[in-house]
């Protein structure tokens, strides 16, 4: 985990309203999207990592389950797992020349300031690529993001889409304002039981992030997500920094 300097933003990103939506549902899908040529270079740059292996010694890789549950995915480990599409999810990108252009972007230093502005303490992040494949993927069980492995919890994320994600393709589910529940469970990587979901889910409104490639989502760490199967066929690969 790496902290990072503050420095406050050229211009904002989001909107009064948006931060609105974000504090009020737990997530906000951003009017603004990533530029061409920066999406562009982070999708070429993860294509040479995942079918070339190019630089890929210094990351941690997990391949894709092969029947689709989340409980038989690929052990996560440093290095290549061989030329294929069917990565789940790719770790240690913070090094990465074409993923550290959008890293600086206004996208990522405003929440970055704002976090600090209001908790006061200097932000981690991690940043990792989160993989449905043509192949189907892997089911994610609906969670809440967390760690405990620091000395501070995570406080939101920047989502990307770097391919289309409608719905067919597995796209994040969130329940909308279930951040204001407060943390669910010590489970380390935030997975909540079968009970609590469908308590959540008499409560708070489903919605799926349905994006088109560039499209970006800031995510309350406690707001309830998760995600099904890949039916489209098509890959659909995203960047998830969490800090």
């Amino acid at each position: 985990m790496k902290k990072t300097e503050l420095t406050a933003p050229l211009q904002s990103a989001v909107s009064e309203g948006e931060w609105d939506h974000f504090d009020e549902h737990g997530f906000v899908v951003l009017n603004k999207r990533v530029p061409s040529e920066i999406l562009d270079g982070m999708c070429q740059r993860l294509d040479e990592i995942m079918f070339h292996g190019v630089s890929a010694n210094g990351l941690m890789m997990q391949r894709e389950s092969p029947d689709g549950s989340y409980q038989n995915a690929g052990e996560q480990t440093a290095g290549w797992k061989g030329a294929t599409g069917d990565y789940r999810k790719i770790t240690g990108l913070e090094r990465e020349p074409k993923f550290r252009k959008f890293f600086d972007s206004v996208f990522v230093t405003e929440p970055h300031c704002r976090i600090y502005e209001r908790e006061g303490y200097p932000v981690r992040f991690r940043a990792m690529i989160m993989n449905k494949s043509a192949s189907g993927g892997t089911e994610l069980p609906f969670h809440q993001d967390r760690w405990d492995f620091e000395d501070c919890e995570p406080r939101m994320s920047v989502y990307v889409a770097l391919d289309p994600a409608p719905i067919d393709s597995g796209c994040v589910e969130v329940l909308a304002g279930s951040h204001s529940v407060g943390l669910l469970s010590e489970n380390h990587r935030g997975v909540i039981s079968l009970e609590q979901l469908e308590e959540l889910r008499s409560r708070f409104e489903s919605v799926f992030l349905e994006l088109e490639a560039g499209q970006m989502v800031y995510l309350n760490c406690l707001t309830v997500h998760g995600s099904g199967l890949n039916r489209s066929g098509k890959s659909r690969r995203a960047l998830s920094y969490l800090m």
